[in-house]
């Protein structure tokens, strides 16, 4: 006899459930729980789009506390430093938010991981001047993003 598939596991899954500890995904489910849940261009009155965005905040927190091994934090655009995308390293699956609404751990995590690759940019940037190597968007390959692990 065949084995069942699940088929869209994301549909049986709770974010209140993920969120209480009482259902436990993967870092990519969790990103797809993420995607459902974002309110950002649905039809969905203000109110509602609040409480959607707490429970999206509340999830990216988690993702950051429990998959940040499998995560590249990027601080895509200088002008605004707040906006933080969040990547998983082995998948093209992404999500952004301000880091202002991330719980305080998550925050904190994000923000000396954007710092560690901005030492690391200007350390690398000094060491191509010094040799006359040539730089990739002036901070080499840094890019404001971080790698961890790497």
């Amino acid at each position: 006899m065949a084995k069942k598939r699940h088929k869209n596991r994301n549909k049986q899954l709770d974010p209140h459930a993920i969120l209480s500890g009482n259902a436990s995904v993967t870092a990519y489910e969790l990103v797809q729980m993420i995607h459902q849940i974002n309110p950002t261009n649905k039809d969905i009155r203000n109110k509602e789009k609040s409480s959607y965005y707490k429970i999206k905040n509340r999830l990216q927190s988690l993702l950051i506390r429990d998959f940040s091994d499998t995560l590249i934090i990027e601080q895509e655009n200088p002008e605004n430093p707040l906006l933080i995308g969040i990547k998983l390293k082995h998948y093209a699956a992404a999500c952004h938010v301000y880091m202002n609404e991330l719980e305080d751990d998550a925050r904190s995590w994000c923000q000396s991981q954007i710092d560690e690759a901005i030492v690391k940019a200007k350390e690398c940037n000094a060491l191509s001047s010094k040799k006359n190597l040539k730089k990739k968007n002036s901070i080499c390959w840094f890019r404001f993003s971080t790698v961890t692990g790497y």
